[in-house]
């Protein structure tokens, strides 16, 4: 979990309820959800929360008139506990994840149900959910491009001063591959720079455009 790591001074604070498009931001203590609102009526999370009544992510829900029986798909960017233990509340949820986070995932009593790859695009409703495959956080570690929104998960973080960075290398399994991983997401998007409006993270707020991904270079 990334619990100090909120508190430097250079971290862009969770912002509770940001929302782009159909995607919103559900600050769950010190880590984040994503809710996602398609047109068609389903509601989907990325990653399930560190509350285990998923108290944030219930409270949302009812202010839409909704109840977690409501949540049809849940996708995984990894399986650490302060991203799934929500999960339980969910009961009528399919579980999306790439298969190499099976394992960690199975530690939380969690099953996945529908395995995602690199390069999958989904259809949900009016949006399209794209699976990056991003190991060295976790061996199964994913970044999800939701229309606009490039959501990392703990693949970054968003700093003050509109760059990003890995997340602190006590936290990933091979730190020196999760940068490497990230460099090549940002080699990725330098020839689609347009497909991005928004950055977000699992432990910090949003950055506006895709300038902070195409500036990361990994460290030698």
């Amino acid at each position: 979990m990334l619990f100090f790591t909120l508190f430097g001074c250079n971290i862009i604070g969770i912002e509770d309820g940001w929302q782009h498009g159909n995607v919103t931001q559900i600050k769950d203590f010190f880590t984040s959800t994503f809710l996602i609102t398609p047109d068609d009526g389903s509601i989907i999370l990325i990653d399930s929360g560190f509350n285990k009544e998923a108290k944030p992510i219930v409270n949302k829900l009812a202010e839409m008139g909704k109840a977690p029986e409501d949540i049809s798909m849940i996708f995984f960017t990894h399986g650490h506990t302060d991203h799934v233990k929500g999960t339980p509340n969910f009961p009528n949820a399919e579980i999306y994840a790439i298969e190499q986070e099976e394992e960690e995932l199975a530690e939380s009593d969690i099953s996945i149900d529908v395995f995602i790859n690199n390069g999958d695009i989904i259809d949900l409703g009016d949006s399209k959910l794209e699976v990056f495959w991003m190991p060295g956080h976790t061996a199964g570690n994913a970044a999800f491009l939701i229309d606009d929104v490039l959501v990392f998960g703990d693949c970054a973080q968003g700093l003050k001063d509109n760059t990003l960075s890995p997340v602190d290398e006590g936290y990933s399994d091979d730190p020196r591959k999760a940068e490497k991983e990230l460099e090549k997401l940002a080699d990725i998007f330098k020839q689609r720079e347009t497909d991005i409006s928004w950055l977000a993270f699992s432990h910090t707020g949003p950055i506006k455009g895709a300038q902070a991904l195409l500036d990361f270079t990994a460290a030698d």
